[in-house]
């Protein structure tokens, strides 16, 4: 079905269905009103936090997310969170003005962040809220938190795991050392051992439990990896310098189901087999390049 045949059958359902409508109407105003706040960052990269809204200000956690969203800032990252109260807002706040962003949801029992020179824009649904923290996202800080933030987590790790997001870092942040985390590692084991996942799809993820290891993790990604593009039956990685060849002997062993390797001439695009479905030892083979700096 072509542009056009689309465009009317769905202002035919929507004209049979006009609740239908008044909900695609809805959507389509969430999705312009966050492409509209984001318009002004849209040439700098963004580091997305996820936690609770339940810590207070007074909390360890609290400052600590305010100390590594001033300090991401710092980088040049802008910083996006879901716009409410606790770790929502200490990551605004330590971003501040300029270089953070909210996007909050419609909640009876909820308000918004309320951060000097930091706006916040709201939303009617969780789905396109969700879509538009993570979507443009090239790096996730995902703190403690409840249903909701296990719910972003597991979204973020989802797309990544089927590759429909490109690969970044994400940085399950524990600043208390409280072990939060724990029972999900367990989880994502119990699961590669029944076949549910594969195994190099903790890969995905990395544990930090201080600001410098959570900071690291973002830089390290990106100090040498570019993108990842695919060229069918082929996956290329792009980087930002040359790659020496004799820090990349060994591959075709560490990573059999990518092999053979060709890095072009000029050094910084590594082209290997790729059935589009490997994305944890993609992700494995990312730190591999990085490290060859």
């Amino acid at each position: 079905m072509d542009s056009t045949a689309a465009r009317s059958a769905l202002e035919d359902l929507l004209a049979r269905h006009p609740h239908e409508a008044a909900m695609a109407a809805s959507i389509l105003n969430d999705l312009a009103t966050t492409t509209t706040a984001l318009e002004p960052f849209s040439s700098r990269d963004k580091i997305v936090i996820f936690g609770s809204a339940r810590i207070t200000k007074h909390s360890p956690t609290y400052e600590a997310v305010r100390s590594l969203a001033r300090r991401f800032a710092a980088d040049g990252f802008v910083i996006i969170t879901g716009g409410g109260p606790g770790v929502m807002s200490a990551g605004l706040e330590g971003a501040g003005s300029g270089n953070a962003l909210g996007i909050a949801i419609q909640l009876p029992f909820e308000s918004p962040a309320d951060i000097t020179g930091v706006p916040v824009v709201m939303q009617q649904r969780f789905f396109t809220r969700k879509l538009a923290l993570v979507r443009r996202g090239r790096g996730f800080i995902i703190l403690p938190g409840g249903f909701g933030t296990l719910d972003e987590t597991f979204e973020v790790l989802t797309l990544l795991q089927t590759g429909k997001k490109s690969p970044c870092p994400v940085v399950l942040y524990d600043p208390t050392n409280s072990g939060f985390f724990d029972p999900l590692y367990s989880l994502v084991s119990h699961a590669a051992a029944g076949g549910f996942i594969a195994p190099d799809d903790a890969a995905l993820c990395s544990l930090a439990s201080t600001e410098d290891e959570a900071v690291r993790e973002v830089r390290s990604f990106w100090s040498n990896y570019v993108s990842f593009s695919l060229d069918g039956a082929h996956g290329c990685i792009s980087t930002s310098r040359p790659v020496d060849p004799i820090h990349l002997t060994g591959l075709d062993v560490s990573f059999p189901q990518f092999a053979p390797f060709t890095l072009d001439s000029s050094k910084q695009r590594l082209s290997f087999r790729f059935e589009r479905r490997n994305y944890g030892p993609l992700r494995r083979l990312i730190n591999v390049v990085n490290s060859t700096l």
